[in-house]
């Protein structure tokens, strides 16, 4: 959906700027906003996998709460590794 918009925006900043300098200038942009939305997701993602493996260490001194936590870490680290697979896409 979102890719079918930027594509449709293209097309219309295509026909009003016939010049290719301009054409190359929005592409070189489109591709570092992508670069740079890449490179976060990435970012957060490898963040979220270290703050769930540290949750997991501090949590094995406690055993009432070990199962749970244990659960919510693996989801966390799933979703993480989803948010990287997206982000190699882009």
């Amino acid at each position: 959906c979102v890719y079918t918009l930027i594509a449709e925006w293209a097309t219309l900043v295509d026909k009003f700027l016939e010049g290719k300098n301009m054409k190359k200038l929005f592409n070189k942009i489109f591709a570092g906003v992508h670069l740079f939305a890449a490179v976060v997701l990435i970012i957060l993602s490898l963040i979220i996998m270290l703050w769930s493996i540290y949750e997991v260490i501090s949590g094995i001194q406690y055993d009432s709460g070990f199962i749970p936590l244990m659960l919510q870490s693996v989801a966390a680290i799933i979703i993480a590794a989803a948010i990287i697979d997206v982000a190699q896409y882009m």
